[in-house]
């Protein structure tokens, strides 16, 4: 396909910018509220404000987060062409080096264009032939592609797709920002070179962005606050989105100090992860059993000091500890232990004293010592089982969300992988819901979320899986991609329901048709079970979604859904392929079933009596002619005429069963046609 000239699209170029009122983080990885230490201090409260709304707010950008983004935004240098470009073209992608204010950019961008109605993401997945859909589109949308993260092939098969995007969008008269990794813009200099803009952060830029975090967290500073020698290097270098970070644990800590001076020197400490101390601490402490308890005070702050000792126990197992245990009457007490590890115990549950600290010490630790990565997996991963730890859920919870968190900021994927996988297969009860637990952060990584995503596609289509698995996939779809990769749940369902196991079919086929209520995601449904269908693959499973799907009700008058599926394009032929299959595998209760609730239209209380034929006719041309199918057709007609119990009265079923007996001698009349025209049969 031959990329139009980009003066066929409408030429960009600098205009007016729009009249914005407030500020916007314009970060990398785009606003970050909640910085290290809250994370860490009041973290179970941070998450559970997030679940619930997780998967809208990584889709749909709704007017509160552009709220919440305007009061914080700084315009990068290069924001004004951004949106002169958009303005004119429809289409813009802005690009810059990391940390430069790319994607915030380009949501502020999106929210001040003529175009009505929210910013939804488009849904992108490394490693995928496609991806993402170029095709999913709607009318007038504003639409945000995110390919920051993607490098090498994925990048250039997201290139190849950018042009038939573009286009979908000029026709559909909506607007789109492209959001491009450091070096991406060689996908698209020759195509779109006149829609590109490069945006950037100065250091008073970033000294105005720390401002406003700061401000919109009720914190009032002064330019003497902010001219402190000491934040000059944040200014000169950090990505906006750490100064966000920064801006609320200095929020977390300026109540502990009488002034805004006395502050930066610990938040400044915590902003860099206590690197200069940790490194000193661990170098001065090699005892296996003082590094194992700051890691378990880290992996479980919070928790009960029971929970800290038990765990510190087993990891030293874990490792193999080459110290002779010293005898209990004589062992020194947990909690002087856990003072020279800078813990405390408050209300007998364990917490370090300084600001964001745990954290820190996970990172240490990660970081420096990676040959203890893969052990400290296994530690976490059987740690919910362990004796005597007693744990409650919100504890295991929120040790498996450090843990996530832990490996996702360090880039790595194995780990996290393999500790997913073994808690979904596990038996337990107390087990399972962490696999969800590492999905709710995974999945929606910026940097990694388009792998965790193809990890849970993969193990959809492994239909011998196991089956707590499957239902973590099920639970995964309907309660975290639902909204935001509402594609991808529905293959996903539509995978599972080839598992060997019948009650992971039924939980899957459930969660399907409870996902399926708009027209479009009943049409996508339909398409895939079809193919199903026509593929032998599952068919019970595939033929039962399809013919709820097809029910008079959901096909003319579905509840809640302005355009019926019987108006939408295309529908017929998915009609035909999904009847057909189903003709083809006899005379089943299922077949009987729906044909049946076809001809009782008869009665008008659904349609008006003349669809009757028209519906008639779609059953016989699924046939395609095919004897064998048209006598199947034929059978449950004439038996749904003979049935005494039948309510529809006995004149206007024999006259559907004329209607059908007409159209199948018509179409076998046509068949024997065709067959003559090719030769195979003479006069």
């Amino acid at each position: 396909m031959t990329e139009p000239s980009f003066a066929d699209r409408g030429r960009g170029g600098m205009g007016d910018l729009h009249n914005v009122s407030g500020q916007v983080l314009a970060g990398n990885d785009g606003p970050v509220q909640a910085g290290s230490g809250i994370q860490i201090i009041n973290y179970n409260q941070f998450r559970e404000e997030l679940d619930d709304r997780q998967a809208q707010r990584h889709r749909w950008v709704s007017a509160e987060q552009v709220t919440w983004l305007r009061a914080r935004f700084v315009e990068p240098r290069g924001f004004g062409e951004a949106a002169g470009r958009l303005d004119l073209g429809r289409t813009v992608f802005v690009h810059g080096s990391p940390g430069s204010g790319r994607r915030s950019a380009a949501i502020m961008l999106l929210a001040d264009v003529d175009v009505a109605g929210d910013i939804r993401e488009i849904s992108v997945i490394p490693g995928e032939a496609a991806i993402f859909d170029p095709m999913d589109v709607g009318e007038a949308e504003r639409l945000l592609l995110d390919l920051s993260t993607l490098d090498g092939p994925d990048l250039v098969r997201a290139g190849e797709l950018l042009g038939m995007l573009t286009g979908q969008v000029r026709q559909r008269h909506g607007a789109l920002a492209v959001v491009l990794p450091e070096r991406g813009t060689a996908r698209v200099d020759d195509w779109f070179r006149e829609s590109l803009a490069a945006v950037a952060l100065d250091p008073h830029h970033r000294r105005l962005v720390l401002e406003r975090h700061l401000r919109e967290n009720g914190i009032a500073v002064t330019p003497a606050d902010l001219d402190d020698p000491r934040l000059g290097v944040v200014h000169r270098a950090d990505p906006a989105a750490e100064l966000a970070r920064l801006a609320d644990l200095l929020t977390t800590e300026l109540p502990r100090h009488r002034d805004f001076t006395d502050t930066v020197e610990t938040a400044l400490a915590a902003y860099r992860n206590w690197a200069e101390e940790l490194t000193q601490r661990f170098k001065d402490n090699t005892d296996p059993r003082w590094r194992a308890l700051i890691v378990a005070a880290a992996l479980l702050e919070g928790t009960r000091l029971e929970a800290v000792h038990h765990a510190c126990a087993s990891l030293l197992v874990h490792a193999g500890d080459p110290i002779s245990v010293e005898h209990p009457l004589a062992a020194e007490p947990l909690t002087h232990r856990l003072t020279l590890v800078g813990a405390q115990v408050v209300a007998g549950r364990v917490w370090f004293t300084k600001l964001a600290y745990g954290e820190a010490v996970l990172n240490h630790v990660w970081r420096e010592l990676p040959g203890l990565r893969e052990l400290l997996t296994r530690w976490v991963e059987q740690l919910p089982t362990a004796p005597r730890t007693m744990m409650s859920a919100a504890d295991r919870r929120g040790m498996a969300d450090r843990f996530t968190e832990l490996t996702l900021n360090s880039g790595e994927r194995t780990d996290l992988r393999w500790l997913t996988r073994h808690w979904a297969d596990s038996t337990n009860p107390r087990v399972v819901p962490l696999a969800l637990s590492t999905l709710r952060l995974s999945v929606f990584d910026r940097g990694s979320g388009g792998y965790f995503r193809q990890m849970l596609a993969d193990w959809s289509r492994a239909t011998s899986g196991s089956a707590n698995r499957a239902r973590m996939i099920i639970t995964a779809c309907a309660e975290l991609l639902n909204e935001s990769h509402l594609p991808l749940a529905l293959s996903m369902l539509q995978n599972l329901l080839a598992h060997h196991d019948s009650a992971v079919v039924a939980d899957a086929r459930a969660a399907l048709l409870e996902l399926a209520v708009t027209t479009s995601a009943r049409f996508s449904v339909l398409r895939r079970v079809t193919e199903a269908m026509a593929r032998g693959d599952a068919v019970l499973a595939n033929s039962s979604v399809f013919h709820t799907l097809t029910a008079p009700p959901e096909l003319f008058a579905p509840d809640g859904v302005s355009v019926p599926l019987w108006s939408t394009p295309g529908i017929r032929d998915l009609l035909h392929a999904g009847w057909r299959a189903t003709f083809g595998h006899g005379l089943t209760g299922e077949a009987v079933e729906a044909v049946r609730a076809w001809l009782r239209l008869v009665d008008g209380s659904i349609v008006d009596g003349d669809k009757v034929p028209v519906l008639v006719q779609l059953l016989v041309d699924a046939c395609d002619g095919d004897y064998r199918l048209l006598a199947v057709l034929r059978r449950i007609a004439a038996d749904w005429v003979g049935d005494e119990t039948e309510q529809t009265p006995a004149n206007q079923r024999e006259w559907v069963l004329a209607w059908v007996d007409d159209k199948i001698e018509d179409a076998q009349d046509d068949a024997w046609a065709r067959i003559r025209e090719e030769g195979n049969v003479s006069g």
